[in-house]
């Protein structure tokens, strides 16, 4: 809510700050409903697919997708975020916005 106040004041888009907390809201939902917080990135996607493997009956596919979104999966989605934190610093350089007078 401070981030959303703080954007308003300087006249900035609040649509960040909103996503953020609708993030933070859905993550505590699911840390809520399963007991735990880990894993909460990727609940959604790893439970449409291992879900349909497990009432498929199907355990050798379920443990294959099971160590395939594991650390893989994580590997790949550490890497997106890093280019797209790179890509987004480059911009920031490129059109001056980091400097104080722009």
């Amino acid at each position: 809510m401070a981030i959303a106040a703080d954007r308003l004041r300087r006249k900035e888009s609040i649509v960040p700050a909103i996503g953020g907390m609708l993030g933070v809201a859905i993550a505590a939902g699911i840390s809520w409903r399963t007991g735990s917080a880990k894993d909460y990135f990727l609940f959604g996607v790893r439970y449409a697919v291992q879900g349909h493997l497990y009432q498929a009956d199907k355990v050798d596919a379920r443990g294959v997708a099971k160590i395939v979104m594991g650390y893989p999966l994580m590997g790949v989605c550490l890497l997106v975020v890093a280019w797209a934190a790179r890509c987004s610093s480059n911009r920031l350089k490129a059109s001056d916005c980091g400097s104080p007078d722009g």
